[in-house]
Order: structure tokens, then C-alpha cells, then sequence
């Protein structure tokens, strides 16, 4: 009797044991992929920020640019940011952009600079307007956005226009109530605390707008949008973006048109295209007024590491910052 309970204790202690085994075997499986997973992400990071590195060098080749334009190494160059291996890990630093001509979505490798956007801390009601309108919003919607931008960040209580737009007040009375911020926006995503900012429509506008630089726009890199929105006529943004791509209609080439400076404009476009009076006198009043440049001095960089044997689409690690032409770093996000 005695032997058979020894034996019964015997065999529960052995079940236990390996219950124990198998439940310690799985915890240590686990913490083996956590730390498989941190060193992975570890990996991915410094690799993403690599490339980070990378576009700074670009940036800071032969010191400083005077011209600034989609022909630069920083804009269009392949081999120093497409598919760079460190080890089994690669980055890529590239962005999207809408081809003029063929009218599809391409993907370009390099950086852009933010003087192709339009400063919504700087930009007037008109030039604001213009924008939301040329980015498909109806007139009345686009003049409404443009006014409340202007009243979320202008000192004082007072509507840019009668009807449409929103001050303190309106914020106040929000179910969630808040203050506007009567400051200079100092992230994108404070748009979407203003009225009339949905998601879709922060969405449809982020990529023309800036907070960096001085509100000047670059006519060398500017898409034919913002051209638009600064009161050009649209054949004369035609004849900027043609000019601009060449004869061969290819954006980032040796035949690419590039302004020099801002005092030989029109010296420079009449050469390949024959001007209106009236496009002269826009080319001519925006270029006097200090709207335009031709050197850029606010980068963003994206750039997305990821493994070497994962699958097409597999999570990766992006960073994207926006830096200074001598490579200071102004903001920086990673995801």
C-alpha cells in the first residue's frame, strides 16, 4: 500500500515537474523573442537613422547650395538612397511626387526641401485660399479653411471674414471646449484643432503645407499647386514646370531648367518659352516681392529601414525629421 502511494506521489511530482518544464520552456521562448524583437527594432532604428545621416552628407556637399533644385544629389540619386545594405538590414530615403506630364504617381530617391510648400504661419487669406481650391476643395470651403487657419493663429478676436470662419468664442463653446491658439502653429497636426480640419481633408492638404522657413517659395522645386496658389496664371505655371523638366519631360536630369536667382526670372523663361505681357507682369511682381527664391534651407528626410529577408509590405522602421540646410535637426518622428 505503502509503494503504491509513493509511486502515485512519485508520478504527480514527475507531471508537475514537466508541467513546470513546459511552462518555463515557454516563458523563456518568450523572452527570447522579446529580446529577438528589441534587437530587431534596435537594428532598424540605427539603420533608418543611417540614412538620416546620409541625406545630411548630401545636403552638405560643396558646403551650402546657391541654387537649389530637383538636379541636386540630395533630390534624385539613386545609388546613395535606394535599397543601402548594412548588413542584412537596408534603408531607403525617397519620397512620392505627381509627374506633370504622364499625370501618375512616382517615387523619387532623395529628400525634399519645404520651401516647395506653403507656410500656413506666413501665408496671406488669398494665397491660402487659392491652395485649398487647387487641391480640390469648393471655393466656399477653401475660403472658409484659409480664414479660420489665419484667426487660429493671428493675436486677436476679430473674423478675417463675416461668416465661415471661427475665433476664441467658437472653441470655447465646443462640446470638448479649448482655446484657439492666437500663436504661430508649431506642428501640422494643430490643424486638425481648427474648424473645418477633418482627417480626410488634413490629409489632402499636409503635403503642400509647411511651418518651416520664412514663407518664401523655392520656383525651382514648388508644385504646380502652390505655383497656382501665389496668383500665377495657369499657362505661366506650364511654362515654369516645362522649363523645369526639360526636353526630355523628365523631372531629375542633366536637360532639367533651373532659376538661377530670383532678379533673372524672366531673362531665363523667355529664353525657352514666349511670355504674355501678363505673364511677365506676374513672374515679374512676385519675384519683386520677395515671394520667391531659388535656394531652399528646410529639408524633410524620410527614411525606412527593414530586413533584408522579410516579405514585400513587412513592418519596417521610418524616421521622418525635418533638418536645416547645415544638417541641425529641427523635428524629428519615429514609427
Amino acid at each position: 500500500m505503502k509503494r503504491g502511494s509513493i509511486l502515485v506521489l512519485a508520478l504527480w511530482s514527475l507531471s508537475l515537474l514537466v508541467v513546470f518544464s513546459v511552462y518555463m520552456g515557454l516563458l523563456i521562448r518568450q523572452k527570447i523573442a522579446l529580446v529577438e524583437r528589441l534587437s530587431r527594432s534596435e537594428n532598424l532604428h540605427y539603420v533608418a537613422f543611417a540614412g538620416v545621416n546620409r541625406a545630411i552628407i548630401e545636403l552638405n556637399k560643396g558646403n551650402v547650395a546657391d541654387v537649389d533644385s530637383f538636379k541636386e544629389s540630395w533630390s534624385n540619386n539613386e545609388g546613395a538612397f535606394r535599397d543601402v545594405w548594412l548588413g542584412n538590414v537596408k534603408f531607403s530615403v525617397s519620397y512620392g511626387y505627381q509627374d506633370y506630364f504622364s499625370r501618375t504617381s512616382k517615387t523619387m530617391y532623395g529628400i525634399t526641401d519645404e520651401e516647395r510648400k506653403i507656410n500656413i504661419n506666413r501665408a496671406n487669406l488669398a494665397t491660402l485660399k487659392n491652395l485649398f481650391f487647387n487641391l480640390g476643395l469648393d471655393a466656399q470651403d477653401a475660403q472658409n479653411l484659409a480664414a479660420c487657419i489665419i484667426d487660429w493663429r493671428d493675436p486677436d478676436s476679430m473674423l478675417s471674414i463675416p461668416l465661415g470662419s471661427a475665433e476664441g468664442a467658437y472653441y470655447e463653446n465646443l462640446p470638448q471646449p479649448y482655446q484657439a491658439k492666437n500663436e504661430d502653429f508649431t506642428h501640422l497636426n494643430e490643424l486638425l484643432l481648427v474648424k473645418g480640419v477633418s482627417r480626410g481633408v488634413f490629409d489632402k492638404i499636409k503635403d503642400f503645407i509647411t511651418i518651416y522657413g520664412d514663407g518664401k517659395v523655392n520656383i525651382n522645386t514648388a508644385t504646380p499647386e502652390v505655383l497656382s496658389s501665389l496668383g500665377m496664371d495657369k499657362s505661366l505655371v506650364a511654362k515654369i514646370i516645362a522649363f523645369r523638366y526639360g526636353a526630355d519631360e523628365l523631372l531629375g536630369t542633366r536637360d532639367d531648367g533651373v532659376f538661377q536667382e530670383t532678379g533673372t526670372l524672366l531673362e531665363q523663361l523667355s529664353q525657352t518659352n514666349a511670355l504674355s505681357d501678363m505673364e511677365a507682369s506676374q513672374l515679374a511682381n512676385l519675384a519683386s516681392s520677395g515671394s520667391l527664391v531659388t535656394v531652399s534651407a528646410n529639408f524633410m528626410i524620410k527614411s525606412t529601414a527593414t530586413l533584408g529577408n522579410t516579405i514585400e509590405g513587412a513592418p519596417g522602421k521610418e524616421i521622418v525629421c525635418v533638418v536645416k540646410h547645415t544638417g541641425e535637426i529641427l523635428s524629428y518622428a519615429e514609427f
